[in-house]
């Protein structure tokens, strides 16, 4: 584990994101967001289904996600807190918010569309519906139907990996890990 990443204060441990891998993530956005831009100018004559694909859905998307990423980079919060009674994430835009242990069946290391996260398996899914907006319902469900965890770590977000993480979820707070 890298340390630098890692708090522990008043029992809790705080995970930060690696700052470079945020940066690049930012940094690979913004390049499709400007490349968007340039298809929209410039090729708009050429292609015209390239054009409205790049305008009408990876320029919003773009720009969102560079516009997270870069809120991420500046913040100085953590990415997750974790004590003895659950886990709090704020590493997405609206984070998962608190999951508390005795809501979690079991934690799994997964990937999924080439990534690996760390998913996290509630004993219970409608509590965890139940504090989400329409829009995250949502995509719980979808993610669900698609055999994906309804609460996912990304692996990109971590200063270590996702089975680092499994690992000291186990041995200190004793969170039922599945492989």
């Amino acid at each position: 584990m890298r340390a630098r990443f890692i708090e522990e204060l008043d029992g809790k441990i705080r995970i930060y994101p690696s700052r470079w891998k945020v940066a690049l993530l930012f940094f690979l956005s913004a390049a499709f967001l400007g490349f968007g831009i340039w298809v929209l100018i410039y090729a708009s004559a050429v292609d015209v289904g390239l054009t409205y694909t790049f305008s009408y859905v990876g320029i919003p998307l773009f720009a969102i996600t560079s516009v997270v990423l870069l809120r991420k980079l500046l913040d100085r919060d953590p990415a997750f807190e974790i004590d003895p009674t659950g886990v709090v994430g704020r590493s997405s835009f609206r984070g998962f918010g608190d999951l508390r242990w005795d809501q979690v069946d079991f934690v799994v290391a997964y990937t999924t569309w080439g990534q690996r996260v760390l998913g996290f398996i509630p004993t219970d899914l409608q509590p965890l519906l139940d504090r989400q907006g329409v829009l995250e319902g949502s995509v719980v469900k979808l993610r669900l139907r698609l055999g994906i965890a309804p609460v996912n770590i990304p692996q990109e977000w971590l200063p270590m990996t996702v089975e680092e993480l499994a690992d000291l979820l186990h041995t200190r707070f004793g969170v039922r890990v599945d492989a």
